[in-house]
């Protein structure tokens, strides 16, 4: 009998969503497009390291040309392989 008596608060979702007040996904400004303006800026940064990438790769092929700068593009290009292009190249496979 004492069960009968107490009731439980319950949160409604409306009332989660007044609490938030306006977000972005509300769409205040009225726009009739969605613009994914981080997705576009992060994929222009990683081709711009992938661009980069065989930029020094061409560099440490030509040590006639370049000289001392082809062994330090090629070691930094190695290293970049390794921790930035090489895990990217990995997450993309699966």
């Amino acid at each position: 009998m004492q069960e009968d008596s107490l009731t439980i608060q319950r949160i409604a979702p409306h009332d989660l969503l007044k609490s938030m007040g306006v977000t972005p996904a509300d769409n205040a400004e009225g726009l009739h497009t969605a613009v994914p303006w981080k997705s576009r800026i992060v994929g222009q940064q990683i081709r711009s390291l992938f661009n980069y990438r065989h930029f020094l790769e061409a560099i440490s092929t030509n040590p006639l040309l370049y000289g001392p700068f082809s062994l330090m593009a090629g070691m930094q290009g190695a290293a970049m392989d390794m921790f930035i292009t090489g895990p990217v190249k990995i997450c993309l496979e699966k």
